[in-house]
């Protein structure tokens, strides 16, 4: 029992979520213009951005974004983003955060790095609303319309509808700093994407401030040409409330001129309209006018009557300003009836009004005034933060670059050194090899040296035995081969080069330890070295044996050694 309700709550759910995905399906893969119409229903009737509570409202902004990743539509994605942004603009306090602001910029300028002019335009005209009537911030509401305007050119009114919105934001923004000839600019440009739809009021807003922008420049030909367009458009629809609107500001215009004939109609239509809309300050607008036409024409009744239903409107709606003009009047209308003190009353109300207005609108141009100091301010704090920023990074990049410079320098250097010290190690090793191969050659030629003297003192005492047992020996051939035995100059420097490779530096210590030796005793001294027997010596020498053992004994007499003093351990000793 209980799987099978688990089973039909799993199914419940998969349904529910099937239809509220099945909600959005209307907006799938459509351009901005053909979803415009669907978009302002989903917002209103589906999101309920402006009625609903915010859990409400994420979840729906949950299900939008659902839809679109399901059905791969980038743009319904993107305005679920929107709708969030537009949500918290339009209810959250948290639209009043800097912070808020900054991400709904960023997000607007990615919508335009990514060429999506129309999200990043709604973005802007949505925080620049936000920014204007709910914070009074007018000047960063100014630069997010400079930005607005940026974009217009860049998209075409079959593609953005909402273009002669844009133009219009920013006219009004300019008639409320009363600047009504750059007013008009925009103003302008907004009717030019106003196409006439009988019965549709988008226009009559926009003409409707550019007349006033006209009266104000005295310019009542002008001012009333766009207030009979507004008639034109509504002539259908006689109770239309712009129809009120646009006949009010006629008879208006009509009073200045002292048409008071053709004035009086026209306000009493746009009165009775007014209260039919129930808008009572503007029937008090239309009134005041109506009873100042009265006073001039000498009822002053009707006058004082008309008047005092102006003064009740103005009270209910709270739309003090308006005493600017009722005042005067009634001060006007009370001296006519002699009653002084009450006209100096009102006039002296009227001069207080007048004064504060105009004191409420200079604290407004201050108010821009500082906004826009504070704005430059703070950029130039940015700008300072990015050049510090960017010095920074030069020096950190300056740095990298010559770490890296460095580094390929040391690597350079230290290659370099490198193969130098290879190089100089492979000459030294080669040196060494050739000193070696010098001085194994040496010690081959010095040993073969030795051995062909003792061969040859072996083979002439071979001779001179076999010579003794000859009855005529021939002396000659044993003075020969004595003579072969001597060394001579030449022969000695060759020995003494051989004998110097492999006894290196021997000779040198010889004559400092023994500086007086002979050079007979020097060679002596050397074959001693050698090892060679007196004979060997002898043969060598080309001297005789005892020649050999008087040298001996005169070099230890000498060098002061005892008869039996080893010459061999004096010479190794060196």
């Amino acid at each position: 029992m209980f799987k099978h309700y688990k089973q039909v709550a799993i199914l419940f759910i998969l349904l529910q979520s099937m239809c509220a995905n099945a909600q959005y399906e209307n907006l799938l893969h459509k351009s901005f213009a053909e979803k415009r119409e669907l978009l302002v229903d989903a917002y209103a009737n589906k999101l309920k951005v402006l009625t609903a509570d915010s859990a409400y409202v994420m979840q729906q902004i949950g299900l939008l974004r659902e839809c679109g990743k399901k059905n791969d539509d980038a743009s319904l994605v993107r305005e679920a983003d929107i709708a969030r942004f537009h949500y918290l603009a339009s209810i959250s306090n948290i639209a009043g955060d800097p912070s808020f602001k900054e991400a709904m910029e960023k997000f607007a300028e990615k919508c335009k790095d990514e060429k999506d002019y129309i999200s990043a335009g709604r973005l802007y005209r949505v925080l620049a609303n936000c920014l204007w009537q709910r914070f009074s911030r007018y000047e960063e509401t100014f630069e997010l319309g400079f930005k607005l305007m940026n974009l217009q050119p860049l998209l075409t009114e079959e593609e953005y509808p909402e273009k002669k919105y844009d133009y219009n934001f920013m006219g009004s923004a300019y008639y409320f700093f009363n600047d009504y000839k750059t007013a008009i600019f925009y103003l302008q440009k907004s009717l030019n994407y106003s196409n006439y739809v009988p019965g549709e009021n988008n226009a009559c807003p926009t003409l409707n401030t550019m007349g006033l922008c006209y009266r104000n420049l005295k310019m009542p030909d002008s001012s009333d040409y766009c207030f009979r367009a507004i008639l034109k458009r509504t002539s259908a629809y006689r109770f239309n409330e712009w129809y009120g609107i646009a006949s009010g500001n006629l008879g208006q215009n009509a009073w200045q001129r002292k048409q008071y004939e053709i004035a009086i109609p026209l306000l009493k239509t746009d009165i009775d309209t007014a209260i039919r809309y129930g808008d009572l300050g503007l029937a008090a607008g239309s009134l005041t006018p109506l009873a100042d036409i009265y006073l001039k024409q000498g009822k002053i009744s009707q006058a004082e009557e008309i008047a005092m239903q102006a003064k009740i409107y103005i009270q209910q709606t709270g739309q003090y300003s308006r005493y600017e003009a009722l005042y005067p009047l009634l001060s006007a209308l009370y001296m006519s009836k002699g009653q002084q003190q009450l006209a100096m009353n009102y006039l002296d109300s009227s001069l207080l009004v007048k004064d504060s207005l105009a004191r409420k609108f200079s604290a407004l141009q201050l108010l821009r005034s500082q906004q826009k100091q504070e704005i430059t301010d703070r950029k130039a704090a940015i700008l300072n933060i990015e050049a510090d920023k960017k010095s920074k990074t030069i020096q950190r990049n300056f740095l990298i670059i010559f770490l890296f410079i460095a580094m390929l320098a040391a690597v350079y250097i230290f290659n370099t050194l490198g193969r130098r010290h290879r190089q100089q190690q492979e000459l030294k090793d080669l040196r060494l090899r050739q000193q070696d191969m010098e001085l194994s050659a040496a010690r081959e030629q010095l040993t073969e040296f030795t051995r062909r003297i003792s061969d040859k003192n072996k083979l002439l005492e071979e001779l001179e035995k076999q010579m003794m047992n000859l009855q005529n020996p021939d002396s000659s051939i044993i003075s020969q081969l004595q003579l072969s035995t001597l060394l001579t100059d030449e022969q000695w420097d060759e020995f003494r080069r051989l004998f110097d490779k492999v006894h290196s530096g021997y000779l040198a210590r010889l004559r400092q330890k023994l500086p007086d030796l002979t050079p007979a005793e020097t060679r002596f001294m050397v074959l001693v070295k050698l090892q060679l027997s007196n004979k060997e010596m002898a043969a060598a020498l080309g001297v005789s044996t005892q020649s050999i053992r008087v040298t001996a004994h005169r070099l230890r007499k000498k060098l002061g050694l005892s008869e039996e003093g080893s010459l061999d351990e004096l010479v190794n000793s060196i």
